[in-house]
C-alpha cells in the first residue's frame, strides 16, 4: 500500500535530523539537499545543493557538480517567496554557479539561458562581490559570442562597480577587456590590457601558473600585426623555464601550443606539429 505524503515528509525530516546529529561525515550537503527537497524544504534544499556544487567544483568534479546544481535549478519555481531579497540573492548565486559549472564542461545552450536569467536579476542586486562575479560571467559569455556591444556595456558597469566601492584593481576585468579587443583585432590595446592584468597579479604575488597564462596571451598578440615572432617565442620560452618540472601540466601544454603557433607562422610546419 502507498504511504501518505505527510508520513513521507516526516520520514525525510527525521532523516535530516539524524544526519545532522551524526555530523559532517554523514550530513554532506548533497545528501541533505535530497532529503530537504523531499520534505518540502525547497529553499533549504537549494542552499544545500549550492554548497555541494561549490565543493564539487573545487575538486574539479564538474560533471557531478552539474548534476547537483541542476537539482537546485529545478526547484527555482518552488521557492516560497521568489520575489523576496533573500530569494533573489539565492537565485542569483545558483544561476551564477550553474553558469560556472556548465562552462567547466563546455556546455553552451544552458549558459545562454542562464545569462538571460542573470541579466534579468542584475537590477535587483546590490551585493558588490556577487555583482562583480555575475558581470564577469555575462561579459565572458558576450565576448566569446562576439556580441561586443553588450560586452562593452557590462565591462563599463563592472569598472563603475570597482570604482564606486573602491575595490582593488581586478586582473580579471583586464583579462576580459583584452579578449574583447583581441577578437576585434585590436592587438595593441589587447596587449596593453593583458600587460595590466600581469602587473596586478605580479604585485599581488600570484602563482607562476596564472602569470604564465597572462604572458602567453601577451605573446599571442605578437603573432599578429604588428608581428614580432622572436619576441613572442622569447616570452613563451621564458615562461616555460619558470614552471616547475613535473607540475603545471595544463599551463605547460598551453605554452607549448602557443610556441607551435609561432613556428607555424615561421613556416616551420614540422616543428609546429611536434610542439602542438
Amino acid at each position: 500500500r502507498s504511504i501518505d505524503p505527510v508520513t513521507i515528509r516526516e520520514m525525510h525530516l527525521d532523516i535530516i535530523g539524524v544526519l545532522r546529529d551524526l555530523g559532517v561525515d554523514y550530513a554532506n550537503p548533497a545528501r541533505l539537499g535530497y532529503h530537504q527537497e523531499r520534505a518540502g524544504q525547497f529553499e533549504e534544499a537549494c542552499r544545500s545543493y549550492l554548497t555541494a556544487a561549490r565543493e564539487l567544483m573545487a575538486q574539479n568534479l564538474n560533471y557531478r557538480a552539474v548534476e547537483v546544481i541542476e537539482n537546485a535549478l529545478n526547484l527555482m519555481g518552488s521557492l516560497p517567496t521568489p520575489g523576496s531579497r533573500r530569494s533573489i540573492l539565492l537565485q542569483a548565486r545558483i544561476y551564477n554557479h550553474a553558469y560556472d559549472a556548465y562552462e567547466n564542461i563546455g556546455t553552451v545552450p544552458q549558459r545562454a539561458q542562464l545569462i538571460d536569467k542573470l541579466v534579468a536579476l542584475v537590477p535587483s542586486l546590490n551585493e558588490t562581490r556577487l555583482l562583480q562575479r555575475i558581470h564577469r560571467n555575462i561579459i565572458t559569455y558576450y565576448v566569446f559570442q562576439y556580441e561586443f556591444d553588450k560586452a562593452e556595456i557590462y565591462l563599463n558597469a563592472l569598472d563603475e562597480l570597482t570604482q564606486l566601492h573602491k575595490s582593488e584593481e581586478d586582473p580579471l576585468y583586464f583579462d576580459l577587456k583584452g579578449y574583447l579587443h583581441f577578437f576585434k583585432n585590436e592587438m595593441i590595446t589587447a596587449r596593453d590590457c593583458w600587460k595590466k592584468a600581469l602587473l596586478i597579479r605580479r604585485s599581488a604575488s600570484v602563482s607562476g601558473d596564472y602569470l604564465s597564462n597572462n604572458i602567453a596571451l601577451i605573446a599571442k598578440t605578437l603573432m599578429y600585426e604588428p608581428r614580432n615572432l622572436d619576441a613572442a617565442a622569447g616570452m613563451l620560452n621564458f615562461s616555460l623555464k619558470k614552471l616547475e618540472i613535473g607540475k603545471s601540466a595544463p599551463q605547460r601544454a598551453y605554452l607549448l601550443s602557443q610556441l607551435g603557433n609561432v613556428e607555424f607562422y615561421r613556416n616551420n610546419l614540422e616543428t609546429s606539429r611536434r610542439l602542438m
